[in-house]
């Protein structure tokens, strides 16, 4: 008498399933975050006075032409904490990684009040 039970379907993921698998959960992932203004990046506003001092300390290092590596280098800190200060992404920059990008750029920092 011939084996007539039913084959079992396979539970092994080939490359192919595994690969609709992946294409499902992302289409998944886009509509849920479908008009959501950056639902998954969280950043904190830098400060008007230092986020001012930021842009026009990279527009310094633009106009000499260094590069991020080069002035973090320079400054002794990692290249992508330069990258986040000028990109406004770090919250509350302190005031040795300001001074440190500043030096590196052939500047000094100043802490100056005057009336309004």
């Amino acid at each position: 008498m011939p084996n007539t039970k039913p084959k079992k379907p396979s539970r092994r993921k080939t490359k192919r399933n595994l690969g609709d698998e992946i294409l499902a959960g992302l289409t998944d992932a886009t509509a849920f975050f479908q008009g959501k203004p950056n639902s998954i990046t969280v950043t904190r506003a830098v400060p008007e006075p230092i986020a001012s001092f930021i842009r026009r300390a990279k527009a310094r290092r633009l106009a000499q032409g260094l590069s991020i590596t080069v002035v973090s280098k320079l400054a002794g800190v990692p290249r992508e904490t330069i990258s986040r200060l000028e990109s406004e992404s770090v919250s509350n920059p302190g005031w040795k990684l300001l001074s440190a990008y500043a030096e590196a750029l052939g500047c000094r920092m100043e802490i100056k009040i005057s009336p309004r």
